[in-house]
């Protein structure tokens, strides 16, 4: 009647795919103790980074949902790059 977690892997190293983070979970989601939402947000500083220097974004746009979070940490560190949201329809009569 009780629930239990095998945490051990059978004494293997344990590893997360990238996806998980990038695409399939939820935002809302923690990950090994780490918020989808933040790394994803992270994800997207570290690409304005990168780009920085170069001035390659005027505007940015998180497509599909999941990259909402790394559009968002992109424009935030970038001084050029502005969010702009698109939005799709998810409840259709």
């Amino acid at each position: 009647d009780k629930f239990y977690s095998l945490t051990d892997r059978c004494g293997q190293p344990t590893s997360c795919c990238v996806f998980e983070h990038i695409y399939f979970a939820r935002p809302d989601s923690v990950i090994d103790g780490q918020s989808v939402h933040f790394a994803r947000q992270e994800a997207g500083r570290c690409l304005a980074r990168r780009d920085n220097d170069k001035n390659i974004a005027d505007i940015v746009i998180g497509v599909p949902d999941s990259g909402l979070d790394a559009a968002l940490g992109y424009a935030n560190e970038s001084p050029e790059a502005k969010p702009r949201d698109v939005s799709k329809v998810k409840y259709v009569e």
